[in-house]
């Protein structure tokens, strides 16, 4: 995904609203999709979790980012 096509998407968002990203070990990955989601904020205390995670009863709005799988280890 470009910059330009990521600002195009980012667009339909309020500006305010939060960014987040899936945690995991290290690398890059490309950009998979970006969605409105909800979560429940600080939920994690754990240092190789996210602090925030997604339940049936999440209220808070976040924009998502969700990382491709990556095709080589396929």
């Amino acid at each position: 995904m470009t910059a330009k096509e990521l600002i195009n998407i980012l667009k339909a968002f309020p500006e305010s609203q939060s960014v987040v990203v899936q945690g995991y070990e290290d690398g890059f990955c490309d950009i998979n999709s970006v969605q409105s989601i909800k979560v429940t904020l600080n939920h994690h205390t754990q240092s190789w979790s996210g602090p925030h995670e997604q339940f049936d009863d999440s209220t808070t709005d976040v924009i998502f980012i969700q990382r491709a799988e990556n095709p080589l280890s396929k």
